[in-house]
């Protein structure tokens, strides 16, 4: 998939508005892992509707996309305060909700260019990231805050 990696590459270096070299990729290898997948009509019918709407994170092979609120009780992560791209290759890269939001936005667009049909779905998903999304991400937080300190608990008693 080179010339998507390029074209992740390159959206997010629009999107965060810094420069980033080759060298640098890896760290964002994870996110450029993730859009390699999500791309055509799987942005819209997966990354779109599950992430923005649904606010659940979602996953194809070997790389997940997860929110605030994702933990479960058995889970021994700590809890995180931003988008988690996790790949089995890559590792794994944080990005901000501000920078998320950006690079969502970007794809949103060039996604728009490739499937015009699609700009009704784009446009109602685009409502949900910026009327709730920031709001469920941080009660998501607090709720894995909690999850954590309960599996904490339960693993010191």
């Amino acid at each position: 998939h080179g010339d998507v990696d390029n074209h992740v590459f390159n959206t997010l270096n629009t999107a965060v508005r810094q420069s980033m070299t080759k060298e640098t990729l890896k760290e964002h290898g994870a996110v450029d892992h993730f859009f390699s997948f999500a791309q055509g009509k799987e942005f819209v019918a997966t990354f779109l509707y599950y992430v923005c709407e649904k606010h659940y994170g979602v996953g194809y092979e070997g790389i997940f996309c997860s929110l605030p609120g994702d933990l479960e009780p058995w889970d021994e992560e700590t809890p995180f305060n931003g988008i988690l791209f996790r790949s089995e290759y890559y590792g794994d890269t944080l990005l901000e909700y501000k920078i998320f939001l950006d690079l969502v936005n970007v794809l949103a667009d060039e996604h728009l260019v490739k499937y015009p049909d699609d700009e009704t779905a784009v446009k109602k998903y685009n409502e949900y990231l910026s009327s709730g999304f920031l709001a469920k991400c941080a009660v998501g937080y607090k709720r894995d805050l909690e999850v954590y300190r309960e599996y904490i608990d339960r693993k010191n008693a």
